[in-house]
């Protein structure tokens, strides 16, 4: 029989309600037991070095654990994997309004211009996706280096927002300390999926972390707080 990956976390954050299920399989080489267990940790992967920064699922899970959701994996090694995830049905405005999961009710930005700066082209274009919901202009950079290039000729940028761990030679620290050295005009708000070891340098240099997985209130939050700073 598929090997399950407990969903017990998961299943405790589900909201009460209607539900609709989205299933989504495979039939390539599976998951062994032990790799299964780890499926949803953020930066685990058995890809090599440089293939993969092992956020995919670990990006679901936490988009659907703030949702109200809950995801499991079924899988077995040459016999492909099934990923099943739960999201709550949307309720009517009034009632996304009262348990304060509506837009309107997180601050938003007044159009500023923001530098997301992360190297999974997936997880790039959902945080972009995000920004622009809450009003900001997004300008996007897959690498470090590129993103200083891109500071260093965009006068209109107001904030970067940058993962922590990239490729490349220039990770997330090297791009906050440039545009701390230049550009002293703009905001920086580091997304860091290894809290254990961000903190004291983060905290030394000044600066902002967002931990993931992070709902959107907190992006929101962390944002301003980023751009008043």
């Amino acid at each position: 029989m598929p090997r399950r990956l407990s969903t017990a976390q998961g299943r405790s954050t589900r909201a009460p309600g209607p539900h609709v299920r989205i299933r989504v399989a495979d039939s390539g080489s599976g998951m062994d037991p032990e790799v299964l267990r780890r499926a949803t940790e953020p930066f685990f992967t058995t890809k090599p070095q440089g293939d993969g920064t092992g956020l995919g699922l670990s990006s679901v899970y936490g988009f659907v654990r703030q949702s109200g959701g809950g995801l499991g994996i079924e899988s077995q090694p040459g016999r492909g994997t099934t990923v099943t995830l739960l999201l709550p049905r949307s309720a009517p405005r009034a009632a996304t309004a009262a348990t304060g999961g509506d837009l309107d009710d997180m601050p938003a930005g007044l159009g500023e211009r923001v530098l997301v700066v992360e190297d999974n082209e997936a997880v790039r274009r959902a945080l972009a996706g995000r920004l622009r919901m809450l009003r900001y202009d997004v300008v996007e950079a897959g690498r470090g280096a590129e993103a200083i290039a891109i500071l260093g000729e965009d006068r209109a940028i107001r904030l970067v927002l940058s993962d922590v761990v990239m490729p490349g030679g220039v990770e997330g620290f090297d791009v906050a300390d440039w545009a701390c050295a230049n550009r002293p005009d703009v905001g920086v708000l580091l997304v860091s999926g290894k809290m254990a070891d961000d903190p004291q340098r983060a905290a030394h240099a000044g600066l902002l972390v967002l931990a993931k997985p992070y709902a959107i209130a907190e992006l929101a939050r962390e944002s301003r707080e980023a751009l008043a700073d």
